[in-house]
């Protein structure tokens, strides 16, 4: 879906702010870690609420999920987990 718009009339007054805030340092991290998309080692959205685990027959998380083989992508993927702190000692 394409549109185009048009905006006319005038711009709208800049607002009168006086900035008298406080100057802070944030400092932000990063951390490589290693994210289990199946934590729980099989498909945990079954009808009773119970575990299928991949190797079980009829599982379709197993197609993609199971043991990394080359024609699976496996559950677990290297990620970043970003912190937020309040030093800058990490």
């Amino acid at each position: 879906m394409v549109g185009r718009y048009t905006v006319s009339g005038p711009a709208p007054p800049e607002p009168d702010l006086e900035l008298d805030g406080t100057l802070r340092t944030h400092y932000i991290a990063a951390d490589e870690v290693e994210w289990d998309y199946a934590p729980l080692g099989g498909q945990a959205c079954t009808q009773d609420g119970s575990v299928m685990p991949f190797e079980e027959e009829g599982s379709e998380a197993a197609l993609y999920l199971g043991e990394s083989n080359g024609t699976r992508i496996g559950s677990r993927w290297d990620g970043v987990e970003a912190a937020c702190l309040l030093h800058h000692k990490y």
